[in-house]
Parts: structure tokens; sequence; C-alpha cells
């Protein structure tokens, strides 16, 4: 799965994702999330401490997958990324949790784990 893929997928299984435009930007700065330098932006109509748990969700996924200090680094590939969401791209979101699921677990990453980065945490009762 190439970074553009990985990015859609990891939005795509947000639960907080609704239609729009985002822009996904590996910056050389450290003051985006986590300190890893990318940030998201959004003109959805999401308030910001959502955009900021998105942000979060999809660096803590990216760091896992990818060395984003190399990412950034090189100057021969795309530092930011634009996705556009329709209501018709919920359908696929079972088949980009799986894919996402799947390539953290071979990184190492136990099944539980992957499943709770990517799907949330189960609500007990």
């Amino acid at each position: 799965m190439n970074l553009s893929d990985l990015i859609e997928c990891c939005l795509r299984t947000d639960p907080n994702v609704t239609e729009g435009d985002y822009t996904v930007l590996f910056s050389g700065s450290k003051s985006g999330a986590l300190n890893a330098g990318v940030l998201l932006f959004t003109a959805s109509a999401l308030p910001k401490a959502t955009v900021d748990a998105m942000e979060y969700r999809l660096v803590s996924i990216l760091m896992l997958l990818v060395n984003l200090d190399e990412q950034k680094a090189s100057t021969e590939t795309r530092n930011d990324f634009q996705v556009r969401f329709s209501a018709e791209d919920h359908d696929a979101v079972d088949e980009n949790a799986d894919h996402l699921m799947s390539a953290l677990r071979k990184r190492g990453i136990a099944p539980e784990l992957a499943k709770e980065l990517v799907r949330g945490r189960e609500k007990s009762v």
C-alpha cells in the first residue's frame, strides 16, 4: 500500500470523518500532532477537538507503518495529500479497516491493539 492509499485508508476508517475535502501535510515542523509534523486540514464543519483527534489517530497509525522522518526529509516524495470523501465512500469502511489492521499486524502489532487503533475502543456496559 503506498502512502497516499494508506492516508486515505486511515481517514476513511476514522469514525469522525464526514463528507468533504481533507488535506494531510507532512511539514518539517515539530509542532504537529505527536511532534511528528503531520497536520490535517479540512473545510468540513467539524469541531477543532474532533479534527485534533482525527489527526492524533492518523499520526498514531502512520508512525507504526511509515518512517515519517524519512518521508519528511525526502525531497523526491510528496508532502501533501488531498482526499475527498462522499457519502458513498462509507461503503468501503470495513474493507479498508481490514487492510489497515492487516498492515499493522504484519508490523508486529498485536491483533487486539491493531483492532483498537483502527476501530476504536469497544464500549462495554
